[in-house]
């Protein structure tokens, strides 16, 4: 508390410091309630199998940050593409063909990708953004990476450096000009970060340059993606908060000039408390009523190593009038990734989340029986049934769903990441693919919806979510 106070530049006496100090302190318990598994889950109507795979000759110390499925070389067949932290590799897979990983780049601690054809030439490229980094620091180190297509390798050029650490980048055409810019959350730590935009900028015959604009002065930025929020056909910014910021915030566009953007913030949701821990999100529309949702993960224990009762997954519902509903969907102990996809192919979105507890040893996590991986089904609109698909191995940071054998089913790909060395807890996997086999259950899903559902346990429909729901109206 005293060093956000002092990062804000408060005028507070010392007097004054401690008394909000002793306020805090007097209000905390003594100890936080612990719970073991997940009340109220299900067994899973849909089998598994299981894949393991790593670079070869990889030391068991994996640092996977996050995971992509994108179709690099125009084949049909989708590639996994990743990144890790620790070691500073870029990797591209077929998990199914052959679970190889190649190398496709070295960067100091990338920490996200995404694909996309970023100077036009038809072919696809990476983007990545690289933290500088692994442990927390104030630095201007971070930076963000163009791995230009050259035949079936890479070339890495750096699009923008002297950042703090950068954890997300999103292409997208911002300013309507046709090119591709780069939405770029930097998270910094507790004074380096901000929100901001790369303008792509091109002479003819040249490569793309870029200057960067500032969208927030904020730090602690953990996603950013740029969505038509209301249906009115121009994009807005959507972007999560951590630190004592802990927020979702949209920022509507507004042209100024000859291509300037001005950017108008608008809270859509704060949490209770600065201590939140958020640490992932996806915009999508989670009840299919036509416009998108978000859903928020917060799991962040890295500060301190605490297990807190109030981490788990919430939607953010958005309704008429520009409102903003928070629901809680699921209780999970350190979620990171989260995803929104259809698992079990009947038509509506599920909700896909993993979870990263590295600091808990063997003894600790066969006690506390903590889910690993999430399967929250959506088995009616706004009404979900919780499967944990995988238990105790909390050591998953990233999660990508996508059909990776071409059978029409939604599989799973997981990024491991251990935080200690390989004496203390090594993992041979640097990725784990859970392969969807379908099932009887998901045969006979609509036979089951149409009785009571009592053979896969209670329904659970979000609860009021804590929080500030935003206003109506702007």
């Amino acid at each position: 508390m005293t060093a956000i106070l002092e990062r804000a530049g408060s005028p507070l006496a010392a007097e004054e410091r401690s008394a909000i100090e002793r306020w805090y302190a007097a209000q905390a318990p003594e100890l936080l309630p612990v719970r073991r598994g997940l009340p109220g889950a299900t067994p899973s109507p849909l089998a598994f199998g299981r894949l393991a795979f790593a670079p070869r000759g990889a030391p068991p110390v994996p640092g996977i940050s996050h995971l992509w499925w994108a179709d690099l070389y125009g084949d049909a067949r989708p590639e996994l593409v990743a990144t890790d932290m620790r070691s500073g590799l870029v990797l591209v897979g077929h998990p199914w063909q052959d679970r190889r990983l190649r190398i496709v780049a070295r960067l100091p601690h990338p920490s996200h990708v995404e694909a996309c054809d970023l100077d036009g030439d038809r072919r696809r490229d990476l983007v990545v953004a690289d933290l500088g980094t692994i442990e927390p620091a104030d630095h201007h180190r971070g930076q963000v990476v163009w791995l230009r297509r050259e035949g079936r390798g890479f070339r890495s050029v750096q699009l923008a450096g002297g950042l703090g650490r950068v954890a997300d980048v999103r292409p997208v055409d911002l300013d309507g000009d046709r090119d591709l810019d780069l939405l770029v959350a930097v998270f910094g730590f507790r004074a380096t970060g901000r929100l901001l935009w790369l303008e792509q900028r091109r002479e003819a015959a040249a490569l793309p340059g870029f200057v960067v604009h500032e969208i927030d002065p904020r730090h602690g930025a953990v996603a950013c993606e740029a969505r038509d929020l209301d249906g009115d056909g121009a994009l807005e910014v959507i972007a999560l908060f951590a630190q004592e910021h802990e927020a979702l915030v949209a920022y509507e566009l507004h042209r100024e000039g000859e291509g300037g953007l001005r950017f108008a913030a608008r809270t859509l949701w704060r949490a209770p408390h600065p201590a939140w821990g958020s640490s992932g999100m996806r915009v999508a529309d989670l009840d299919g009523d036509g416009d998108l949702d978000v859903v928020l993960a917060n799991g962040d224990v890295l500060d301190d190593h605490r297990l807190k009762p109030y981490h788990g997954l919430r939607w953010v519902e958005q309704r008429p009038g520009g409102r903003w509903v928070p629901h809680e969907l699921a209780p999970m102990y350190g979620v990171y990734g989260v995803e929104v996809a259809d698992l079990d192919g009947d038509g509506d979105r599920d909700v896909l989340a993993c979870a990263m507890l590295p600091h808990l040893e063997a003894e600790q996590r066969a006690a506390l029986d903590p889910p690993s991986v999430l399967w929250l089904e959506q088995i009616e609109t706004r009404r979900f049934v919780p499967h944990v698909l995988e238990r105790q191995r909390t050591d998953h940071a990233s999660l990508a769903a996508g059909d990776m054998d071409g059978d029409g089913r939604v599989d799973l790909a997981l990024g491991n990441l251990t935080a200690y060395g390989p004496e203390r807890h090594p993992i041979e996997a640097w990725i784990t693919v859970l392969r969807n086999l379908g099932g009887a259950g998901a045969l006979e899903g609509a036979a089951r919806r149409a009785g009571d559902g009592g053979e896969r346990g209670a329904a659970v429909a979000p609860a009021p979510s804590p929080g500030r729901e935003s206003p109506e109206g702007p």
